[in-house]
């Protein structure tokens, strides 16, 4: 089993009438409850911050809050444009309870504004003009096809990409599998990064061995399931790894200050899934139904 990122939070947004009730249900249908959907969040409020005239301090808020949300690979978020003049013949139909029709025109502009910012972001897929009335099945496809292991360096270029300054600081996902994450050797065949991965490879493991052993200024063999000082810290790239066991789940936590998404962030991501392999192997995971790899990338950046 390849690991892949798992969706955390599906958000649906978009105009009023333009077809969020319909898309909404439809992917649980199909889905069996399987995404947590949220209809209209972060961008909605934005939104209507700016409909309504609100201190500019609130609409930054929801601005940063809305990147934020999106600088976690794991979440994603799906709006639906349609043309105006499809808002119309609805709004003709079923009239609003709250707009009239200057007002949903209004609100369509800033919805459009909006999406300037943040379209091309990798985890966000605008359903444009004629193609809302096919929302359902472009929204599975696009849910269904997931980042793994082997792909998510293309997700986390394009969103470094997608910042003014090249730069998306405090990107995140995770990576996940039911099974354990396969090793890879071939990691090591890159000259430039050999050492490197290499040191920290041994130091990662003999922090686990000497934590187990005893071997810790307490004089106390740590057990796995409990402890929290399967820990290596280190002032380069990939600054911080945190093992811990909790419950039936596995998690290796990274922490990356500076991340070169090009030349660095490919084999690196492929290295960090290597070393959790190697770290399985060391423990008892019997009880271990889930295991996770969380990469949180401080300046995921793309040098000029």
């Amino acid at each position: 089993m390849t690991p892949a990122v798992q969706v955390d939070n599906l958000t649906i947004e978009g105009p009023d009438l333009s077809g969020k009730s319909t898309l909404y249900w439809d992917i649980h249908r199909s889905n069996d409850y399987a995404f947590n959907i949220h209809d209209r969040a972060q961008l909605t409020m934005l939104v209507y911050a700016r409909r309504y005239n609100r201190d500019d301090q609130i609409i930054k808020r929801w601005r940063r809050q809305l990147k934020e949300h999106l600088f976690n690979l794991d979440n994603r978020l799906i709006v639906l444009m349609p043309r105006f003049r499809l808002l119309e013949e609805r709004y003709d139909i079923r009239g609003d309870e709250i707009h009239d029709i200057e007002s949903i025109s209004k609100v369509y502009d800033l919805y459009n504004e909006e999406l300037m910012h943040f379209e091309s972001f990798p985890n966000v897929l605008v359903i444009r003009d004629d193609d809302v009335l096919n929302a359902s099945e472009l929204s599975l496809q696009w849910l269904n096809d997931v980042p793994t292991i082997d792909t998510i360096h293309n997700d986390v270029r394009q969103m470094a990409d997608a910042q003014p300054n090249n730069e998306a600081s405090g990107l995140s996902l995770t990576l996940s599998s039911n099974a354990p994450f396969p090793p890879d050797d071939a990691v090591f065949d890159w000259d430039l990064e050999r050492e490197h991965y290499t040191d920290i490879l041994e130091r990662v493991r003999g922090n686990i061995t000497d934590e187990l052993t005893g071997v810790n200024k307490y004089s106390i063999a740590q057990e796995q399931g409990k402890t929290r000082r399967f820990v290596f810290v280190q002032p380069e790239c990939i600054s911080m790894i945190h093992t811990i066991m909790r419950d039936d789940v596995l998690t290796m936590r990274v922490t990356a200050r500076s991340t070169d998404v090009i030349k660095f962030f490919p084999s690196d991501v492929r290295f960090l899934g290597h070393l959790f392999s190697k770290v399985t192997e060391m423990l008892d995971d019997k009880c271990i139904n889930r295991y996770e790899l969380k990469i949180t990338m401080n300046s995921a950046h793309i040098l000029s």
